[in-house]
Formats: C-alpha cells, structure tokens, sequence
C-alpha cells in the first residue's frame, strides 16, 4: 500500500508503522514485537553498551511522527 494525499492521517500512520515493522526487524539486535497490550507494536533496541537491557519505542509513535514530516 502507498502513502497517498487523499488518506486520513490515521491511514497514513498505519502504512508507515507497518512498513516501519518490516524495516526494523532486521539483524537481530532490534526486534519488532508485541508490546503491552494487544496490536501495540514496539522496537526493541538493546541499551547502549548492553544487550541485556533492552529499550521500547513505539511503532506507533515513530509513524506519527514521519506522517508529519513526510505532510
């Protein structure tokens, strides 16, 4: 699916969050996984300086923000 002019923004964000998905879970250092609560999409990328620790951020947020500087 394309990013189009005439989509709302909720459309728009949850092109980008689903090619976000895609795009982020690659290596295996970050992975792309359920987070919290059902359908929420998080990142996980380890600490700097420890793969122990692993931080959350949100798919959802991320694709907000590229639907505004992409607008």
């Amino acid at each position: 699916m394309q990013l189009r002019d005439d989509q709302t923004i909720s459309q728009r964000v949850a092109i980008l969050e689903e090619a976000l998905a895609k795009v982020l879970d690659r290596d295996g250092t970050m992975a792309v996984e359920q987070f919290d609560k059902p359908g929420i999409l998080a990142v996980l990328v380890p600490e700097i300086g420890s793969y122990d620790t692993r931080r959350a951020h949100m798919l959802s947020d991320i694709a907000r923000e590229l639907e505004v500087l992409l607008s």
